[in-house]
């Protein structure tokens, strides 16, 4: 609205006197907000941010940065020279920040796994002459312990997952039927519902499911879930 756009305009004048003063998590925040309101003055206080953000690179997160690319794209247009040089102070940055958050994704989507091999309650769980698992999903580290124990897999993944090719529903036996499932909670309600039948169709009478996740994936919303396909003997743990 233009009463908006006057506020932002206004906004402007002030950043355009504080710029050297504001934190540098602001930086991107501000400069993204006059972009998208379409600020007056944001040709001129834009590359301003982005020039002081660049002396405090350091302090930036990747959130800061992707702020400021929109908004130096936004307000350079067809000046690419213009662009190149506003931006690449931050390129390194913004490929040190990547592999940061690539790290920490792996580890924290490597935890549930973890725990599930260090808890190993197949061995417990399991009686002869049970030797099939069915693994939906890929999950080396478990699928190696797996293996260890003796025990066959079946693996089935939703979606192409490196040399693994993705399938609808899980490879059906010839032969027999898993004696139990290892099944990474995938997200959402709905797709695990999906998992949970394909599961199902592939696992004799009596067989065991384990589902395994993160706390914070929600994995402990997947009661109501399972409650229609499966009989839970004891309350499930994330």
């Amino acid at each position: 609205s233009k009463r908006l756009r006057r506020v932002a305009s206004a906004l402007a004048a002030q950043v355009s006197e504080a710029v050297d003063r504001l934190d540098p998590q602001d930086l991107g925040l501000v400069a993204w907000a006059l972009a998208s309101l379409g600020a007056d003055g944001r040709e001129e206080v834009v590359p301003r941010l982005a020039a002081r953000a660049s002396e405090v690179a350091a302090d930036l997160t990747w959130w800061s940065i992707a702020h400021l690319e929109y908004s130096v794209r936004s307000v350079s247009g067809e000046d690419q020279s213009s662009l190149e040089r506003l931006l690449q102070p931050f390129v390194p940055l913004a490929v040190a920040q990547e592999a940061k958050v690539r790290h920490a994704s792996a580890a924290f989507h490597a935890e549930a796994e973890a725990a599930m091999v260090v808890a190993a309650p197949w061995r417990r769980a399991l009686k002869p002459p049970a030797k099939r698992a069915l693994v939906v999903g890929r999950a080396r580290a478990l699928q190696k312990a797996l293996l260890s124990d003796g025990l066959e897999q079946v693996t089935w993944c939703r979606f192409a997952d490196g040399g693994v090719d993705g399938a609808a529903w899980p490879p059906e036996s010839e032969d027999e039927l898993c004696d139990c499932c290892f099944l990474r909670y995938p997200g959402s309600g709905d797709s695990l519902e999906l998992l949970l039948h394909g599961a199902a169709s592939r696992l004799r009478d009596g067989g065991r499911l384990w589902v395994y996740g993160h706390i914070q994936e929600g994995v402990m919303g997947a009661r109501s879930a399972l409650a229609p396909l499966f009989h839970m003997t004891r309350k499930p743990y994330g």
